[in-house]
Parts: C-alpha cells; sequence; structure tokens
C-alpha cells in the first residue's frame, strides 16, 4: 500500500487504517497516556493497534517509531478521548530494549531539567 505519511521528515508507516494525532501526556517504559480532541475521535475509537511516531524532542533527537494497543479510553465532557495505551512488541521482540532505553533517556533527561528550574 501508499505511505501513511510523506515528505522528507516522515517514517514510512503501514496504511493500516485512519489516521489520528494525539498529545502526549505521559510516557512509561510500558506505555503512553494520549488526549485525542474530540475531532480526531472518530478514527481513534475504531483503533486498538495503533503505530506511532512519539516526538520527545529535543531530549530525543529523533521519533521513536512504536507499536501499541489501545488499552482503555476515557471521553470528557468536552468530547476529548483520554487513551492508554500498552506498547507491543509481537512484530519486532528486539525492538523492546531499544525503546525501554530511549523512554529511560528522555525521562532522565526532563527530570534533570526540572531539578535545575527548581
Amino acid at each position: 500500500g501508499a505511505p501513511a505519511e510523506q515528505g522528507p521528515d516522515s517514517f514510512l508507516l503501514p496504511e493500516v487504517g485512519p489516521s489520528f494525532s494525539a498529545h502526549l501526556l505521559n510516557i512509561g517504559g510500558g506505555g503512553v497516556g494520549l488526549m485525542i480532541s474530540r475531532g480526531e475521535t472518530s478514527a481513534a475509537e475504531r483503533a486498538r493497534l495503533v503505530w506511532m511516531r512519539v516526538n520527545l524532542m529535543p531530549h530525543i533527537r529523533a521519533p521513536l517509531a512504536i507499536t501499541a494497543r489501545i488499552v482503555h479510553t476515557h471521553l470528557d465532557s468536552s468530547q476529548n478521548l483520554y487513551a492508554g495505551a500498552a506498547f507491543d512488541f509481537a512484530f519486532n521482540p528486539g525492538h523492546r530494549d531499544f525503546v525501554v532505553d530511549q523512554v529511560t533517556r528522555y525521562v532522565s533527561r526532563v527530570q534533570a531539567q526540572a531539578r535545575a528550574a527548581a
């Protein structure tokens, strides 16, 4: 199939369904918390397995490409969708160590920056 995104800074991701954008609320070694605006909820509510590009700049220079499963959702009074997604490495188990390493590095840098600002 055709790539989901095109351009010099984009990854070639498989076309597996409708795309949607989300804001990263939290991240850990096992998954992410996302906030999906009401204009994007229709596509997000149908997805259970998602291919994500997670931007952790400026602490991590390139976005992480990760597969995740939506494990829980909550629709707020403004119709924004909050979603918890667990990383899924079934397609590439060797990618787990790399992702955990990058997320750990990101969290360490954010915590150091917060301590320096305090």
